[in-house]
């Protein structure tokens, strides 16, 4: 026979609080620190100037590979577009366009691939809240709003 315990700490009461240090009251902080943010926060503190000037470049480089056609960002089991399904007139639909590759142009419904890099995912949910989609959470699947389709 095998038995496990589990147990979820939901909170703790501290007596004494007042008497913590500064720094040992942040560490019972109960928000998580993303670990993307966490990059960001540690690299530019642990290197003082010129190191920091050749990574920043080096950050939009996942946005900007798409654009490449030598490079292939195409998702597992999707077929690559046409060309001309690509390229668009304005420089913001370049910019979105880049963004969300294979995707552009949008439909009424997008599904995001969460294979790609954390920083792409995160610039393609900004975008498509400006552009009035609305994410559904139970079918995974952004909706462009009611309220806009009209207009």
């Amino acid at each position: 026979m095998r038995f496990e315990i589990r147990a979820n700490l939901d909170g703790m009461t501290l007596h004494g609080i007042d008497k913590l240090s500064r720094d040992e009251a942040r560490s019972f902080a109960t928000q998580d620190v993303d670990p993307l943010d966490e990059e960001l926060g540690a690299q530019p503190a642990a290197t003082p100037a010129k190191p920091t000037k050749p990574s920043r470049p080096a950050k939009p480089a996942p946005a900007q590979a798409s654009a490449d056609p030598l490079v292939d960002t195409t998702p597992f089991g999707v077929d690559a577009p046409t060309p001309t399904a690509t390229a668009a007139p304005g420089s913001a639909e370049d910019d979105d366009a880049a963004l969300f590759g294979i995707l552009w142009p949008l439909g009424e419904t997008v599904r995001l691939d969460s294979t790609i890099d954390r920083r792409t995912l995160r610039a393609q949910i900004a975008r498509l809240g400006k552009l009035g989609y609305e994410m559904n959470p139970k079918t995974q699947e952004w909706s462009r709003q009611a309220e806009l389709q009209p207009a």
